[in-house]
């Protein structure tokens, strides 16, 4: 792995801060949630027509993992389980979903990272709620509401950052690791 630089960290600094923003405003919007984090996805890294079909799937995958957090929390389990499992859900999905545009994604690591780092990052929603009854089909227990806006900008920036930079990296091995004449992986 190749040390990062300094302009390169404060790229991933600022997409870090670009998805912290639409997580935590993202709150506000009910079940359209998932709306911005899939457009700004759109906007810095599936600038391919594809977009025009990822963008939807993206929001499909996010209330799939929310609807699966709901029957995790309806099976009794009002710990961590129904956030890491919602997570690792949604991660993995939108790993699947960013590789329509970027098919060098389609592999196993990719899509396990991803599936890692939405299951951790999921973790910052389990000081918010006292007993998880559902996010999109139930109510909501919440223990500190000032918190589900941040636990939402950790999980959007934590995500998103890993998705930027996979697609930056999937880029980079193809290029190095291909002649153009050869070229398997076509990113454009």
């Amino acid at each position: 792995m190749k040390p990062i630089s300094h302009p390169i960290a404060l790229r991933y600094v600022g997409v870090a801060l670009l998805f912290g923003i639409s997580g935590a405003c993202s709150v506000y919007l009910g079940a359209l949630f998932s709306v911005p984090f899939a457009l700004l996805c759109a906007l810095l890294f599936l600038r391919q027509w594809r977009a025009i079909v990822t963008v939807p799937l993206m929001v499909v995958v996010m209330f799939v993992a929310a609807a699966a957090e709901d029957i995790v929390a309806s099976v009794g389990d009002d710990g961590v389980s129904p956030f890491c499992v919602a997570g690792a859900i949604a991660g993995f999905g939108l790993v699947l979903c960013v590789a329509i545009c970027r098919r060098s994604l389609f592999s196993q690591r990719y899509t396990f990272r991803g599936a890692v780092v939405g299951c951790v990052s999921a973790l910052a929603f389990v000081p918010c709620f006292k007993h998880v009854r559902g996010f999109v089909f139930g109510s909501l227990d919440v223990r500190e509401p000032a918190l589900l806006p941040l636990a939402f900008a950790i999980w959007q920036a934590a995500v998103g950052t890993y998705l930027y930079k996979s697609v930056r990296d999937s880029k980079d091995e193809a290029v190095t690791g291909d002649s153009a004449e050869h070229t398997i992986v076509h990113l454009n």
